[in-house]
């Protein structure tokens, strides 16, 4: 929990059981934490491009705006009266401009109120990456790491066949 002042006025930005229930705020917090953010728009998962990694790169920094004021609103929902997405985002932008801080400012400033409020965990975040997590490390596991076939064909291409799992 954080105090802040806009033109003299008191707000408390809060990422607790209310922000949680910011749907949008939960989607957005997510799709950071996971990386998903960056890898909306690659073909490939397992072998992206440069171009493709660089330009999910881009479109993340491109939202840092929209995010702040999502997460603006979504720490204003427990403690204060403002009833739009809007209304906190020239709330956001007033404090800015008397603080001169910039939207990667808050960004920063708004992830760690996060954890500190616990936002992750109540919000079901934390939980789910762990069991990503979980999955993947399962998947990873010596055992069930298996080589893909190799078979040279005419003109001596060379076909990778999807692996099977060995029981």
């Amino acid at each position: 929990m954080r105090e802040i002042k806009i033109k003299g006025k008191i707000y408390i930005l809060k990422y607790s059981y209310k922000a949680a229930k910011c749907q949008k705020c939960v989607q957005k917090a997510f799709e950071l934490v996971t990386g998903a953010s960056m890898l909306k728009n690659i073909s490939n998962a397992e072998n992206p491009s440069i171009a493709e990694l660089l330009s999910g790169v881009s479109e993340q920094v491109s939202e840092i705006p929209s995010l702040c004021d999502t997460f603006m609103y979504a720490g204003l929902m427990s403690e204060n009266k403002v009833e739009t997405e809007e209304i906190a985002g020239d709330l956001l932008i007033d404090y800015m401009e008397e603080n001169e801080k910039s939207y990667n400012d808050m960004f920063e400033s708004f992830k760690e109120c996060m954890i500190e409020d616990g936002f992750f965990k109540v919000s079901g975040i934390e939980q789910m990456v762990e069991q990503m997590n979980k999955g993947t490390e399962e998947v990873q596991t010596p055992e069930t790491k298996i080589p893909a076939k190799k078979t040279v064909a005419k003109k001596t291409a060379v076909k990778v066949e999807k692996p099977t799992l060995i029981k």
